[in-house]
């Protein structure tokens, strides 16, 4: 896992070097705005883009998220940022968001995170952005999520549409899923099935039907009404604030079908341990129910295939991934996988796969 690299720093221990990285940001003749601190926050970047996000302490008290965004910087091996505008990866899509009038729209339920300013100099894009108290979507209970899949609904139905330029991904999904084909191409091989022993026969089957269809039912998915989505939608990027749901970490923004937030949100959370519901089925259905409650829509049979099939394409690559890991497996990558082989059997039911 790459690391930040700031992250070691203590506020005292170098101030020079973040001092003077984000010095663009800070009125050269006014000394009273610098900030009197400077400390790293603890995270683990996954798009090559974020270079650092450090924690500023004001004379006054405030306190703000300084971001540095960089075409190159740490990132995991399928995750390197990109400069071309129209790859899934941009490297300066969350900043060109931040910037548009679609991130100030908001409604009492949901909001993106406000970005107080930003600066472009040669090699960076520097971005001041709200330090939010409230309660993290890691500490979430499962009414919250309910919340959090409302609040989703009504954004979306506000928000209607996002501008139509060529910084906004117009198919998150295609880009996400190309960087991903060597492990779902690992799942038509025998020899990946055969190295650890977690998958019945039947479930197998399941996979290897879902890998078969896969082109379908992501033409299905094109098929579904597109809304604007986050398109990282897990508890990392959530907070609640006086009530209020707020999105950080908009750098995968773009139209996707209805209801994929919500898949993702389900998936993401009890993959990564934040979530573990004693039947996730049902908290499925309550969240989809809730997010058409928001949206002012139909939880109907078009709404359900929307999230069961991001739910199977979106995710079908973790089986691979799964299986050709030396890693010891952990139960909640094996209960997300199940909820995969949930959704893929509702679309079996439903005549959707």
């Amino acid at each position: 896992m790459p690391k930040n690299p700031f992250r070691a720093w203590s506020p005292s221990s170098n101030p020079d070097g973040v001092e003077s990285l984000f010095s663009p940001l800070f009125a050269a003749d006014d000394s009273s705005q610098l900030p009197q601190a400077w400390r790293p926050i603890d995270y683990s970047p996954a798009v090559g883009s974020t270079k650092a996000m450090i924690e500023a302490r004001f004379a006054n008290g405030a306190r703000s998220v300084l971001k540095a965004l960089a075409p190159e910087g740490p990132a995991m091996l399928h995750w390197q940022a990109s400069e071309d505008v129209k790859h899934p990866l941009y490297w300066a899509r969350e900043s060109r968001f931040l910037e548009s009038a679609s991130s100030q729209i908001s409604t009492s339920a949901f909001r993106p995170v406000h970005c107080h300013c930003q600066v472009a100099t040669d090699k960076h894009i520097l971005m001041r952005l709200e330090w939010l108290e409230g309660t993290p979507g890691s500490k979430w209970r499962e009414s919250d999520y309910e919340q959090a899949a409302y609040a989703l609904g009504t954004w979306q139905r506000t928000i209607k549409s996002l501008p139509d330029v060529p910084w906004v991904c117009a198919d998150w999904l295609s880009g996400y899923l190309s960087l991903r084909k060597n492990d779902l191409a690992r799942l038509s091989e025998r020899q990946t099935w055969t190295r650890k022993n977690l998958f019945s026969q039947q479930e197998q089957n399941l996979v290897m039907k879902c890998l078969e269809h896969l082109q379908a039912c992501r033409a299905q998915l094109h098929r579904c009404p597109h809304m604007p989505a986050h398109n990282d939608f897990w508890p990392p990027n959530l907070f609640i604030v006086n009530g209020q749901v707020v999105a950080i970490d908009w750098a995968f923004v773009g139209p996707s079908a209805i209801g994929s937030d919500i898949a993702t949100l389900m998936f993401d959370s009890i993959y990564d341990g934040f979530l573990q519901p004693s039947n996730s089925q049902a908290l499925l259905m309550r969240l989809k129910h809730a997010y058409a409650n928001g949206a002012k829509i139909e939880p109907d049979a078009s709404l359900d295939v929307a999230i069961h099939a991001t739910l199977t394409v979106k995710y079908l690559w973790f089986f691979g991934h799964i299986l050709m890991s030396d890693e010891a497996v952990r139960q909640a990558p094996l209960e997300a996988l199940q909820l995969v082989l949930a959704a893929a059997r509702r679309l079996e039911h439903i005549k959707a796969l």
